[in-house]
């Protein structure tokens, strides 16, 4: 019955980013006068919203997988190579990135709208794609997070593979505003140089700082091994390999 649930959970969200994707590549038609202040170069791809639907779609579809032909397991030892996988993508990559995106995307909108979402694109815009979006990840990533058995990836791996994710979109939005003269956001085209990397390393710590949160999260609701008991167990190994004489020696010291 929890497999059957967890299964469903995961069908639900998937089908939810694909056709979230199909509607934004399909379905919706941009006005002339909006595409005036656009440009066709990258399509979609321009944008981190879209990087983070595509990156959802992908996880959920892949826990699909692994809901089928892997495992569910919290104790690293008994997981299936699927699983490893699974793992190691909704920590590293999934669970900051669609927290960032969320986060970002609604704090600016309070700001300024205009920053991220012109009021212009409500005549053509649909607000339940916006919140397919922006808002979907939210309650999606967090049941994953806190009712789906998994482990959490060594922090320097999943740093290092969120790093690259985010520099990587980074340089290629850099790459978009020299090669076009088009900032892919309004909030980067009014900031001076120097606020514009201040902004950036600002949005790089906000994703670490997601990361840590997950992580600590999932460690509350999972568990983690704690110092005590990594000192106990390597405590045990020592004195495993310790002579049997010198163990007898200790056994009579801690008699007497």
């Amino acid at each position: 019955m929890q497999n059957s649930v967890i299964f469903l959970f995961h069908l639900a969200a998937a089908i939810n980013f694909a056709y979230g994707i199909y509607y934004d590549l399909v379905e919706l038609k941009l006005p002339e006068d909006y595409s005036k202040i656009s440009i066709d170069f990258a399509g979609r791809w321009k944008y981190l919203t879209f990087w983070n639907m595509v990156l959802q779609l992908v996880y959920f579809s892949f826990s699909l997988l692994n809901d089928l032909f892997g495992s569910n397991f919290v104790n690293k030892k008994d997981r299936t190579v699927i699983q490893k996988l699974r793992d190691y993508v909704f920590g590293s990559l999934v669970f900051p990135l669609g927290m960032f995106v969320a986060s970002t995307f609604w704090a600016l909108w309070a700001i300024n709208r205009e920053l991220v979402f012109p009021v212009a694109l409500d005549a053509f815009f649909p607000g339940w794609l916006n919140h397919i979006m922006h808002t979907s990840i939210v309650p999606l990533d967090f049941i994953e997070l806190l009712f789906i058995p998994k482990t959490f990836p060594k922090r320097s791996h999943a740093m290092s593979g969120l790093s690259v994710l985010m520099l990587g979109y980074l340089a290629w939005v850099f790459v978009i505003a020299f090669k076009t003269d088009f900032w892919v956001y309004p909030v980067l085209a009014v900031l001076h140089w120097g606020y514009r990397l201040l902004f950036i390393v600002g949005l790089m710590v906000l994703t670490a700082f997601m990361y840590f949160s997950g992580e600590k999260l999932h460690y509350a609701v999972w568990g983690e091994p704690t110092s005590k008991t990594v000192k106990s167990s390597q405590k045990i190994v020592k004195e495993n390999k310790l002579p049997k004489a010198t163990k007898e020696g200790k056994n009579k010291r801690k008699q007497n």
